[in-house]
């Protein structure tokens, strides 16, 4: 669908990074983060104080975004980032580690290794999750 639209490589990882309820229930990689509404009761070792509020730091899977990225980059003939945090901040412009990103990348940086290892962990890409309330 994204070449349909006529999307770049970097447009889809723009429009994948903007899904926060995705892959909920799915086992996520060391390290890999999302940031969620925190308060000062949140745990010390849980809490990422910013100028524009307190976030939790919930571990969370990435790989419905990382499956699909990886599909599409291939499809295109394009190189694979083996930096992805790198990648995200200077091809896409959306820094990880910056303070409007939502998302943190762990330890695992190579978009193949990603997907290989959290398939490995028992990761599903495209599956529903089944929470009833949102993060």
């Amino acid at each position: 669908m994204a070449d349909l639209y006529g999307l770049t490589a970097t447009e889809y990882a723009r429009i994948l990074a903007s899904f926060p309820l995705l892959d909920r229930d799915q086992p996520p990689l060391p390290g890999d983060l999302f940031l969620t509404e925190g308060n000062e009761n949140t745990a010390p070792d849980k809490r990422l104080d910013a100028p524009h509020g307190v976030y939790e730091k919930k571990p969370r899977s990435f790989i419905t975004r990382d499956f699909a990225l990886l599909t599409y980059l291939r499809f295109k003939g394009k190189p694979i980032p083996e930096h992805l945090d790198e990648w995200f901040r200077d091809a896409v412009g959306l820094d990880p580690e910056g303070p409007l990103s939502r998302f943190r990348i762990g330890e695992v940086k190579d978009l193949e290794a990603r997907v290989e290892q959290a398939r490995a962990a028992g990761a599903i890409p495209y599956l529903p999750t089944t929470r009833g309330k949102a993060d």
